[in-house]
């Protein structure tokens, strides 16, 4: 989260397979791109 790759959500699984205590995140825009360079110097 500090360097902005990920952030916390809103989203939430079905109610059933929910826990109240956890905390959902996501890849922002730059953590796409982090992941996309990564991958390209991996297949290198």
């Amino acid at each position: 989260m500090e360097a902005r790759l990920i952030e916390e959500t809103n989203e939430r699984p079905d109610p059933e397979l929910d826990d109240e205590r956890r905390r959902y995140c996501g890849l922002t825009a730059f953590g796409w791109q982090v992941l996309t360079a990564a991958a390209a110097r991996k297949e290198k």
